[in-house]
């Protein structure tokens, strides 16, 4: 600030600031006097550091919170010098019409830097503070210029600049005044809207209490601004933000872009309510439904490859966005990990137009535009909702799965006629409160989420947050949701153009906006945790198969069940088999004790045949020990499950043959016996278990035949 401002505030405000220790003493003796002899307060002889401890925590004007300020004021000079105080002061002054710090009222009424103001100017604004509703210069000019003369007298009295102040007396002082602020633009824009609707759409109202949270929103505002220069390099030009208050439904913040006003990226554009592909947002609402369908936390969920039949002769195979297969997981850490081939298969069992219309209930409308072409894959987020849309649903799910639609105003008044109330009928239960808690527990849950996430993210917070991030194909959309019981937050990061981000993902895009929002919406509440309903079992479990552990489970973890849901089943994924300590194979009856070496292994379901090999999991050997062999036998069950019978290949011209080929994939118990693969008749080297067999692709129709033992199974593909 100019060297004339900075005085001017000093003689109007606290002439013995650099002399005293934060409190006036001989001032505030005399305040006090005052006001013990009125019986309230008429003076506060409040210093420059008193004030700004007002400013950061208003309090009622009373003794008592004149003596705190007293405290505070001491306090506060030990820790900060008396020029950071200052500037702390000048930079917090409010100048009325929004405008908060001198910078901001220079440039609102006259247009020009803190560091320009003269002496005149200076001495204007220096009377606003005083009572910026009084000495509001838009519609009480003469009383402020009043002031301003007071002031400028006042300091040639007392030998302060008497030259400039003489001459600022006769300075004229001209406002140059800007358009108001347009306070939370997108946020109006949709305010407006819902009023113009039923029931609300009767008569012109002359004044509307929103429910937005302005101090909150600008908080948001700059965390949006602060990290988006951040993502610069990134390609990332814009993000959008909702606050939701889980109890009301009221919409606290409302950030729809990162400036309105950039028309070079699509200001304008709400990104609160625009439509985008969320990415893996939606899963847990997959997975909540399915543990209302029969499932558990437990339950053992399918990750490995995986081919669904679409229309036609299309296949539809999930993949993780990590690239690897993890086998079996259980189904907590499938959807911590935000896992994609087992949110797949789930969606499978539940059938599409099940889980479908559960996201219509949850409020996803945009849904049932091409409710059509989602298929499965709609649980990966492949349709297209609304920010505003994904924050209500998670909200339902922090309300114990009662939804409650978004509230935009407290109170609303007509000209003529009674106030208009928003609805605020029964909200609709959609999920059952033990499936949104069961979910809620595992996005809360930071170790579940490791393999997919790993342990360094922006969401560790002081206190239990369910979190859920999702990226959409192409990186063209970047989300990250959070909630407590408190407030839920939904974050969008991207580009209104459409244009990709560089390898953005919830962590690095949306993820560190997401914890600075949380944290402001959460500033001042006290957190309550989120308590079951009712009775949840706690059980220890295999961590392998997700059954109750048997006696070979060397891993155990605690898991939540919904009461009658939890496994009856003892586990029996573990073998123990005996190995002949020379070659570490399988030892048969003619091993003698000495040599015998009994250890324990994983023994995998028939489906994981293909993915232990692949993945090279380590269990029981294969072969028989040539010292002492046994006898094998052929798999109880048999199964060729990729490619399906009937399958149509089409050999791309573009890339070499050598690098076009089909994996044929067998489901099968472990065996030692070896698979005998003919191909159109003729014989290939034997495979050993689990038969997987890579073939390059040649024109024709081929039937491939695969023996283990006296179990024989065909299939017939053509390729052209």
């Amino acid at each position: 600030v100019s060297e004339a401002a900075r005085e001017v505030f000093l003689f109007s405000e606290d002439r013995d600031f650099y002399a005293h220790g934060g409190v006036d003493h001989p001032a505030l003796l005399r305040a006090l006097w005052q006001n013990l002899t009125a019986g309230h307060v008429v003076s506060g002889a409040s210093t420059v550091t008193m004030q700004l401890v007002r400013l950061v925590h208003p309090r009622p004007r009373t003794f008592f919170s004149k003596f705190q300020e007293v405290v505070d004021a001491y306090r506060l000079e030990r820790v900060r010098s008396k020029d950071q105080i200052l500037e702390q002061y000048l930079n917090r002054l409010p100048f009325s019409h929004g405008a908060v710090g001198i910078e901001a009222g220079s440039r609102v009424y006259f247009q020009i830097p803190a560091s320009r103001l003269s002496l005149a100017q200076a001495a204007f604004l220096a009377v606003i503070p005083r009572s910026p509703v009084r000495y509001d210069p838009r519609h009480t000019f003469e009383r402020v210029k009043t002031m301003q003369v007071r002031l400028l007298r006042a300091m040639i009295r007392a030998g302060v600049r008497t030259r400039e102040a003489t001459v600022a007396l006769s300075e004229p002082v001209t406002l140059k005044v800007s358009p108001p602020p347009f306070f939370a633009p997108h946020f109006t824009r949709a305010l407006h809207r819902h009023l113009g609707e039923a029931p609300y759409r009767a008569g012109q109202l002359r004044s509307v209490r929103s429910t937005l949270d302005l101090a909150l929103q600008r908080r948001v505002e700059s965390i949006v601004t602060r990290e988006l220069v951040r993502l610069r390099g990134r390609n990332v030009t814009n993000a959008a933000v909702v606050i939701v208050d889980n109890a009301s439904g009221d919409l606290l913040t409302y950030v729809g872009s990162a400036s309105y006003w950039d028309r070079a990226h699509q200001g304008a554009v709400d990104g609160v309510t625009a439509l985008r592909q969320p990415g893996s947002t939606l899963k847990p609402f997959t997975y909540a439904l399915a543990l209302q369908r029969g499932f558990t936390a437990a339950s053992i969920l399918p990750d490995i490859p995986t081919d669904y039949r679409l229309r036609g002769e299309h296949t539809f195979s999930p993949r993780n966005y990590s690239g690897h297969f993890l086998g079996p997981v259980r189904l907590r850490n499938a959807l911590a990990a935000s896992l994609n081939v087992p949110a797949v298969y789930v969606a499978g069992k539940l059938g599409y137009r099940s889980l479908l219309d559960m996201l219509l209930r949850l409020g996803f409308s945009s849904l049932s535009r091409h409710s059509g072409v989602f298929g499965l894959g709609i649980t990966l987020g492949n349709g297209e909702v609304s920010l505003l849309a994904l924050a209500s649903a998670y909200a339902t799910m922090a309300r114990g799965g009662v939804r409650v639609r978004p509230r935009y105003f407290l109170d609303a008044r007509r000209v003529e006629g009674a106030a208009l109330l928003p609805d605020a009928g029964p909200g609709e239960r959609i999920l059952s409160p033990e499936a949104a808690w069961l979910i809620t527990h595992i996005l809360q849950d930071p170790m579940a989420r490791v393999a997919g996430f790993g342990f360094s993210t922006p969401f560790a917070f002081p206190y239990p947050v369910a979190v859920k991030t999702g990226t959409s194909s192409n990186f063209r959309d970047n989300l990250a949701v959070a909630y407590t019981r408190e407030v839920t937050v939904a974050v969008w990061v991207g580009n209104f153009d459409g244009s990709p981000m560089e390898g953005m993902t919830g962590t690095t895009g949306a993820g560190p906006i997401l914890h600075g929002a949380l944290l402001a919406a959460m500033e001042g509440r006290v957190p309550v945790p989120m308590t079951p309903p009712g009775t949840m079992l706690t059980l220890p479990v295999c961590a392998l198969s997700g059954l109750l552990p048997g006696p070979l489970c060397a891993h155990t973890v605690q898991e939540r069940f919904i009461p009658e849901s939890q496994p009856r089943k003892h586990c029996d994924w573990h073998e123990e088999v005996a190995l002949d300590r020379r070659n570490m194979l399988l030892a048969g009856p003619g091993c003698s004790g000495g040599v015998v070496l009994r250890k324990v292994f994983p023994r995998y379901p028939a489906d994981y045949a293909a993915w232990i090999r692949d993945e090279g999991i380590a269990v029981a050997p294969e072969r028989w020990s040539p010292h002492c062999p046994g006898t094998g036998r052929a798999p109880v069950s048999l199964e060729i499950v990729s490619p399906r019978a009937g399958a149509h290949y089409l050999i791309d011209p573009t890339e070499p043959l050598d690098s076009q080929q089909v994996a044929l994939r067998v489901r099968a118990e472990h065996s030692v016996l070896p698979g005998m693969w003919r191909v159109d008749g003729k014989p290939l080297a034997p495979v050993p278990w689990p038969y997987t067999l890579h073939w390059l692709l040649v024109p024709g129709t081929h039937v491939f035949r695969l023996r283990v033992g006296s179990a024989v199974r065909s299939i017939t593909i053509t390729v052209r």
